[in-house]
């Protein structure tokens, strides 16, 4: 506290201090740490503080180097005529007051969506396929040879709270060598997007966002989106969500099991038409089921 208040100062510094008592014993205090410190401090101080008539002792520094002259003018006093600025009025804003992720949808009841089609897989197996691909920017037919494996299942293992099977690992691979050809894998072809007409598309992976639907903070990640810019801004987006699983699931039963899956995208959807100011036609969604080799493509207006 000593410090601070001898060193900020902008024009003077006042020390008001105790006078001596009577017995005039060191203390732990800010006197005296001034008193030993400061070279005249001591002498101004008893002098001071002995002459009831003069309270206040000014410190001039001997070295003529630290002689800074006179204190600048003090500024010109504002005229009373000059206005006081006007506060200016504000607008309130009502803030949405739930606040759900898109994958927050309707489930049967006692299921975790989430796990509908893992089965006994503790995680595992989906965040080695989601680690892949949120590494892989764009691919023709192959998986990049550029990709770390033993730094990418060393984050799986601190994700998932243990190690990777060996095992695991290479079955993984090995799918997602075989996914990449297929439907699921066109989504990775940039030539997928060459009928947007778009000046230039990048990719966003594991894309977080946080944003205001109706009455409601809408927030999550996304999987991948694929944003085309033309004259400096956003005009197409295609989000995509990678699924492991649900090989023994077919025809009615899988559109059964998939319908909340689609109310997801759904809110992915809107987040984007939000975020940049685009009509539903201009945002489309895909399902990559990674196992089945099949693409699950929703675009469209909005259902109520």
């Amino acid at each position: 506290a000593l410090y601070v208040a001898l060193t900020r100062a902008k024009e003077a510094l006042h020390l008001v201090c105790p006078p001596p008592d009577a017995k005039d014993t060191p203390k732990l205090n800010a006197t005296w740490m001034l008193r030993r410190a400061v070279a005249g401090f001591e002498a101004g101080y008893l002098a001071g503080g002995a002459d009831e008539g003069s309270p206040v002792w000014m410190y001039e520094p001997e070295d003529p180097a630290l002689d800074l002259g006179p204190l600048p003018p003090r500024p010109v006093a504002v005229e009373e005529s000059v206005p006081l600025p006007v506060a200016p009025a504000l607008e309130r804003t009502v803030r949405a007051t739930a606040v759900r992720a898109p994958s927050a949808h309707d489930a049967a009841e006692g299921r975790f969506f989430a796990r509908e089609f893992a089965g006994n897989d503790d995680g595992a197996r989906g965040s080695l396929t989601h680690a892949w691909f949120e590494r892989v920017e764009w691919c023709d037919g192959a998986l990049p040879g550029d990709i770390d494996e033993t730094d990418l299942v060393r984050a799986v293992a601190v994700e998932i709270g243990r190690p990777v099977e060996a095992e695991l690992a290479s079955k993984v691979r090995t799918l997602l060598q075989r996914a990449v050809v297929g439907p699921a894998g066109a989504v990775l072809r940039e030539s997928r997007y060459e009928s947007w007409g778009c000046e230039r598309v990048v990719v966003r992976a594991e894309m977080p966002f946080a944003v205001t639907v109706g009455d409601a903070l809408v927030h999550g990640r996304m999987d991948r989106v694929v944003l085309g810019f033309r004259n400096g801004r956003v005009v197409r987006a295609e989000v995509v969500d990678w699924k492991t699983g649900a090989t023994d699931v077919q025809g009615a039963a899988f559109e059964e099991r998939i319908a909340g899956y689609r109310s997801q995208m759904a809110g992915y959807r809107r987040a984007l038409c939000t975020m940049f100011r685009l009509g539903a036609e201009a945002v489309t969604a895909s399902l990559a089921f990674v196992d089945r080799g099949e693409l699950v493509e929703i675009s469209g207006p909005f259902g109520e």
